[in-house]
């Protein structure tokens, strides 16, 4: 058959749009897509774990909910990085085997899922209608034969689409307006017929529809077993078992139909509504599966709670710590706390004294008391027995350690209390502080894209706040993630090296933010006062120069206060009244002189804080003497208008700052240390959050350019080849 010069019987590559009529706001989409893929790589990835560890859960409904995660993991991997490398990277090349691929994973695993979810039904009818044979129905063989054809019919549906899209001969056209590839994309795209591709769509879609009658009848038939029961209580309780099923069913379904509907029938909707419903579609379901099954279902969250909320044991009044050796046992050293994973650790546990038998062994005698009020001897380690009692134990030298008052040992960890007096609002104090740090990322990261790409924003004062947005963003993700884990989970352990570094970050990044606000003055100064040699005096090498000085500062300054910690012993609480580790916290639990760490906290103060408030003071005398000496009231609002934006971020930065240092080291008695904290957190999140919406509203060359960008104005425009 002849063809003509343009046809491409299989074109090399296709580009991928994205969403066609939404490109210029493409790296804002990208943001909450991201953080929804992010919430689904960890939730099913949770729930897979948690049915893995739990041998309580394994039963058939969970065995099947572990398909369904393992499905969505794949369905949402085998999209969305690609979605976010188009939406950010502008990657929209994808190679014709890839996109070939792409296309059966999509396919696939949405076959899979469907399929799943009809096994899940199932399921449910079993538990509810037949109980007493709920186990000899479905058997580990039975689940395993029901995946299986699932993995079969998933198969039979997809592998046909390929072969039926290699037989189509591209002439030219290799635009797919889309985010991903799927196949009735890439079969528009043909110069022949698809007749035989849409009719085999639509037994694919068919085979769906019984699916969901399938599934339809499954409810019918429990609905009728759950009215037969006497009891309106019991009616709730069964039908409460179904209710994350029925939840996971609408997530899935109502998108997949209406993006089905849509594609063949909705010529009237605009197209990036198609885009973002198909979107959704593949990325929402893997986030609200894990999230549906946590809340409704109640082993779960159980068992995910019993992980996350530690237990610390008391034993005689003395907080202790353990090493687990190889045979189970719980070896606990004083002076430090014992986290305890599982309530029923607490209540199994057997208090066994230690007598020395030779340098090579320890002999362990148990001893039938109560772990509350046992007294320890002073000589004497303990050892928490989790089985048998009444048998002699030896454990190695090495694996029990002698605890006695006098000893020294080196912590391994800290406990992070939060904000004490506070805890039993923590998870609402922490919904503002997680809407705060959205806005930092969202807000700074927009900043740094917008000064990167916008050619007017390429100028002194403007490449030193890009400085200030990468650093509120490294302060802000030091500290939030690890508070909100503290809020939300109780995950209040952290080891000391941690602690440590996380010491180091938070001051060494708030050091450089001062430096940077200098800069920043000094800019304002130049801009004032020597308008003419502007640009010849804050050239790009004189403000690489600058920047690097300050991070030098303050990383230099900030390298001895981790040396200054480890040299000090903890053999008191290693408690700390904070929801992050920073030095004066930390020293205070120290049972040694902690006059050197005040020293030299206080000289990196005066180096740091006071030495650059100094200079932003004298450069904004210098700027209202010349902003005085000018002639007119207009002159001298205009040029003072230009300091406004970072005359607020210094206040926003110093006041909480200056506020916290001094609380820290003279207030301690007069005010409530959960004021101490609260304040804490807002000096290091307040500027992160306010700096970007203080630049945006309060600088017109900003204001401009987000509102060209978010009008199209910017931007080269994609060609049809």
């Amino acid at each position: 058959m002849f063809m003509p010069n343009d046809t491409q019987f299989h074109p090399s590559s296709f580009l991928l749009l994205g969403i066609p009529g939404l490109e210029y706001v493409h790296v804002w989409i990208g943001f909450p897509f991201f953080i929804v893929y992010l919430v689904a790589l960890l939730g099913n990835a949770a729930v897979l774990f948690v049915i893995q560890t739990e041998p309580s859960l394994h039963e058939p409904m969970y065995y099947f909910l572990a398909m369904l995660d393992s499905i969505d993991l794949g369905l949402s991997t085998a999209t969305v990085p690609r979605m976010l490398g188009i939406f950010w990277f502008d990657l929209r090349n994808i190679s014709f085997g890839s996109c070939l691929s792409q296309m059966f994973f999509i396919h696939f695993f949405t076959a899979m899922e469907s399929i799943v979810l009809v096994a899940m039904a199932f399921d449910r009818y079993v538990a509810i209608c037949k109980p007493l044979r709920y186990t000899i129905i479905l058997t580990s063989k039975v689940i395993s034969i029901i995946g299986g054809v699932a993995i079969l019919r998933s198969l039979c549906m997809v592998v046909p689409l390929l072969f039926l899209l290699l037989r189509l001969p591209f002439c030219g056209h290799h635009i797919i307006p889309h985010s991903y590839c799927e196949h009735m994309g890439i079969a528009r795209l043909a110069c022949a017929s698809i007749r035989v591709n849409i009719l085999f769509g639509l037994g694919d879609i068919s085979l769906l529809l019984l699916d969901v009658l399938l599934i339809i009848l499954s409810y019918a038939r429990i609905l009728y077993a759950v009215f037969c029961l006497p009891s309106w209580e019991a009616r709730l309780k069964a039908l409460n078992t179904c209710g994350s099923h029925i939840g996971v069913i609408l997530a899935f379904f109502i998108p997949a139909f209406f993006s089905f509907l849509t594609h063949r029938f909705g010529h009237s909707i605009p197209q990036y509504i198609h885009i973002l419903l198909a979107n959704l579609y593949v990325i929402f379901p893997p986030a609200l599966n894990p999230v549906i099954y946590g809340v409704r279902t109640k082993q779960i969250r159980e068992r995910v709670l019993r992980i996350f909320r530690k237990r610390w044991l008391n034993i005689g009044g003395l907080r202790m710590s353990y090493a687990r050796d190889n045979n189970g046992y719980y070896t606990c050293f004083m002076s430090n706390v014992c986290p305890v994973w599982d309530e029923e650790i607490a209540e199994a546990a057997v208090i066994a004294s230690i007598t020395v038998l030779s340098m090579r062994s320890w002999q362990l005698r148990h001893v039938d008391q109560v772990m509350e009020t046992t007294v320890i001897n002073e000589e004497r380690a303990v050892v928490i027995d989790m089985g048998t009692t009444g048998k002699n134990k030896e454990v190695e030298e090495g694996q029990v350690m002698l605890a006695s008052n006098n000893s020294y040992v080196p912590p391994k960890s800290f406990i992070l209390n939060g904000i004490p007096g506070l805890e039993r609002v923590h998870a609402w104090i922490s919904i503002p502080f997680c809407i705060m740090y959205i806005i930092s990322l969202v807000g700074n990261l927009g900043l740094v894209y917008l000064i990167h790409h916008e050619e007017s924003l390429h100028h002194p004062m403007y490449f030193f706040l890009a400085m200030l947005s990468l650093i509120d963003l490294f302060t802000c993700t030091t500290t939030l993630p690890n508070t909100l884990c503290i809020l939300w989970f109780n995950l209040k352990e952290i080891n000391f090296n941690a602690c440590l570094v996380q010491m180091f970050f938070v001051h060494g990044f708030t050091g450089v933010e001062s430096g940077v606000l200098m800069l920043m003055a000094l800019d304002r100064y130049v801009a004032i006062c020597y308008p003419l040699r502007y640009a010849t005096i804050l050239t790009n090498p004189i403000i690489a120069r600058a920047g690097l000085a300050v991070f030098l500062r303050g990383v230099l300054l900030m390298i001895p206060f981790p040396f200054l910690v480890k040299r000090l012993p903890f053999c008191q609480s290693n408690i700390i009244s904070h929801t992050y580790c920073d030095h004066m916290s930390v020293v205070k639990l120290s049972c040694a002189s902690i006059q050197v760490n005040v020293i030299y906290g206080l000289m990196v103060a005066l180096l740091i804080g006071v030495f650059d408030i100094c200079c932003i003071s004298m450069s904004y005398t210098m700027i209202l003497r010349a902003v005085v000496s000018l002639s007119s009231a207009d002159a001298q609002q205009k040029a003072f208008s230009t300091c406004t934006a970072h005359i607020s971020a210094i206040i926003i930065t110093y006041v909480p700052a200056f506020f916290t240092f001094f609380t820290h080291r003279f207030g301690g008695h007069t005010i409530p240390p959960s004021l101490h904290i609260i304040v804490a957190n807002l000096y290091l999140l307040l500027p992160p959050t306010l700096n970007p919406i203080v630049y945006g509203v309060k600088t017109k060359q900003i204001r401009e350019s987000i509102i060209k960008f978010f009008q199209g104005e910017k931007g080269a425009s994609i060609q049809d080849n």
